[in-house]
């Protein structure tokens, strides 16, 4: 992300039964300004969700809470 001091995406995918598996992203990012950290976090959530919502639509599965 060249909009990003730095940037870290880490992301695991567990076993949740026989046939199942949870997706977790864990971003961290620091902004080339921080007076954006509000949005960029809003951004970056909701792109997240979507990413989630799209991938439960593909491969099936529930909502997490």
């Amino acid at each position: 992300m060249l909009s990003q001091r730095s940037w870290s995406h880490d992301r695991h995918v567990d076993p949740d039964g026989p046939s199942a598996c949870t997706v977790t992203d864990r971003v961290r990012f620091e902004p080339r300004l921080s007076s954006l950290t509000p949005v960029l976090r809003v951004v970056f959530r909701l792109v997240f969700v979507h990413r989630h919502r799209r991938l439960r639509r593909r491969w099936g599965g529930r909502a997490l809470p």
